[in-house]
């Protein structure tokens, strides 16, 4: 298998590294573009593309090692900076944010309680709001190359659905395809194109049968929050010695109809065409991936150690993966070919302390490789099957 990462002094350095280091940046420009439209304020993209071009450092130092090392001083210069710059960074998010509550406010009838600043330019804090996501993003990825486009996107839908605002289709479809990108490594960009491509006929066939807003869903989704927020407000003003009210002492409360039924009428048939819809796309598209990252995780770990620098330990890896073959398979160890030889080579490899030549590996690499052929050209359907699927070989 090969891997993604090379060994230079010591130090794992990522292949993919001029891939992996752009997405984050269109992924902050995308997450700034679209809050930016929201709050009117759409001509300060080229600030926020400016800031985020800090997103690329990683190309500058591709050692995970370093990578790590240099987010914390980056992400440490960003905080001095913003103690430094307090007003003209802060006050300028919190007019951008103002500008927000304002937007949602209009949108759902909620008062939100504004922040007290004055006029101030919101370029300072578009250039360090978005320098700090593009940081966040390159040191985040030297962890794990998936988190900057899982946050993002949960990030972007828990923002839309609190504030009950969104950027528009096409900002919403861009995030979600550079996060899908993002999550995806060079070698896997057939399958994320594909998952991308379904999720954009989700969206087409929502925006087709759901053309407008539920009349009836809306108020119930009124009705539902005033609810919970009376609920609240009488739960922190009842005395904790407070009388429990008998039912004769309670009025006759009107019968109302009861909110699961509802919800049921509310539905169309095209809204409960869709939800199927989604539900089986997703379950097609989800339950493959995540059974096949899993038997990938444990090939990984069946061939772990054969990728070794150190001989002795690649040759103990590939003959213990041999033995996996001949174990899955049923085979007799000792009636295949170069078998006495390659015990041999391992118990030297074992327990021995000088060291092995790479002439020894190769000659091990050969005995597992006649191994896992002999065994493919002798194996049925079924044979195949399990050594694929149950033994992850």
């Amino acid at each position: 298998m090969k891997s993604n990462t090379l060994v230079v002094s010591g130090a794992r350095v990522d292949r993919q590294l001029p891939y992996a280091a752009v997405l984050p940046f269109l992924l902050c420009v995308a997450l700034w573009g679209a809050f930016l439209w929201m709050v009117g304020r759409i001509t300060l993209l080229p600030y926020s593309a400016a800031g985020s071009l800090a997103a690329l450092f990683p190309v500058f130092c591709p050692s995970r090692k370093h990578r790590r090392l240099v987010g914390c001083a980056l992400l440490i210069l960003l905080t001095l900076t913003a103690l430094l710059f307090w007003r003209q960074v802060f006050g300028g998010l919190a007019g951008l944010l103002n500008r927000l509550f304002d937007l949602s406010a209009a949108r759902q009838r909620y008062l939100y309680d504004n922040f007290a600043v004055s006029a101030i330019s919101p370029i300072p804090a578009v250039l360090w709001g978005s320098a700090l996501t593009a940081v966040c993003f390159g040191w985040l990825g030297a962890w794990k190359r998936a988190l900057p486009g899982v946050l993002a996107a949960a990030f972007t839908a828990v923002s839309c659905a609190y504030f009950g605002v969104t950027p528009g289709a096409a900002w919403l479809l861009g995030i979600l395809a550079l996060s899908g990108l993002s999550m995806a490594a060079r070698s896997e960009l057939r399958a994320a194109v594909l998952l991308l491509a379904s999720a954009a006929v989700i969206a087409g066939l929502t925006l087709w049968l759901l053309p407008g807003e539920n009349a009836r869903v809306s108020v119930l989704d009124d009705q539902l929050r005033d609810t919970l927020a009376l609920t609240t407000v009488t739960q922190q003003r009842q005395p904790e010695n407070a009388p429990t009210p008998t039912p004769e002492s309670q009025p006759e409360q009107e019968n109302k109809e009861p909110m699961l039924l509802q919800i049921r009428e509310s539905m169309d048939p095209k809204t409960i065409l869709l939800i199927v819809l989604i539900a089986v796309i997703l379950l097609v598209l989800f339950v493959p991936a995540i059974l096949r990252d899993r038997l990938q995780k444990r090939r990984d770990r069946n061939r772990a150690g054969m990728e070794s620098e150190n001989n002795a330990e690649a040759i103990r890896a590939t003959f213990r993966y041999a033995l996996l073959w001949l174990r899955a398979s049923e085979s007799d160890a000792l009636e295949m070919p170069g078998y006495d030889a390659a015990y041999k080579l391992w118990q030297e490899a074992a327990f021995s302390d000088h060291a092995m030549s790479d002439t020894q590996r190769d000659q091990m690499t050969a005995f597992q490789k006649t191994v896992s052929d002999t065994i493919q050209s002798r194996a049925g359907r079924r044979l195949r099957w399990k050594l694929r699927y149950r033994y992850a070989l």
